[in-house]
């Protein structure tokens, strides 16, 4: 098998280093920094996109590779990949900081193309359900309706679905400034609050 990577340039010597150590150094490519366009286009070249961060605030990285059919692997616990996986499928969890249990994870991916198949269609189709721009955009305007009026629709408070996330409902509390208690500083178009 031959295996790439995109890492950050400063680690690069370092980790061809290990490669070279290991005896896998012909069986590993190691890129450094790309354009988002170099990316995009590696991620789609994949077969497995393995990201196991430990400080991932969403990982737009996995949706990107995903798009594309390519199934993700990411780590239990992080925000990013935990929502993604339980918005519709297509990434694998592993624990965090296991090298062991990442590594046989990859191989029982890659040594079962069926199943690999199957989680690349359950990928794109995870992402194409929830995490389009114009999905979350109606997302996005559904949760906000629980909050401020919008001209011929007030919605109720509640669990709102958000890039294809279900949240918990969140008190929100319009605090107004002490010339106007209570309503907002802005009008709507049809002149109300």
């Amino acid at each position: 098998r031959q295996y790439g990577a995109v890492v950050l340039d400063l680690e690069r010597p370092a980790l061809a280093a290990q490669a070279r150590k290991l005896g896998v150094a012909e069986r590993v490519s190691l890129r450094g920094a790309l354009s988002h366009r170099e990316a995009v286009a590696a991620a789609r070249r994949g077969t497995l996109f393995v990201l196991p961060s430990v400080d991932e605030a969403f990982g737009v990285a996995y949706v990107e590779a995903m798009a594309a059919g390519v199934p993700a692997v990411g780590t239990r616990g992080e925000d990013g990949p935990e929502e993604i996986a339980a918005a519709g499928g297509g990434i694998e969890l592993v624990a965090p900081g296991d090298p062991a249990g990442l590594a046989a994870q990859v191989d029982a991916l890659l040594s079962a193309p069926d199943r690999l198949a199957a989680l690349g269609a359950s990928a794109r189709a995870n992402v194409e359900a929830h995490f389009t721009w114009g999905g979350c955009g109606r997302d996005t305007v559904a949760a906000s309706h629980a909050v401020y009026h919008v001209p011929g629709k007030l919605v109720a408070a509640g669990n709102y679905k958000v890039r294809g996330l279900v949240r918990p409902q969140i008190d929100l509390r319009y605090k107004g400034n002490f010339y106007n208690p209570g309503t907002p500083p802005w009008l709507t178009k049809d002149r109300s609050s």
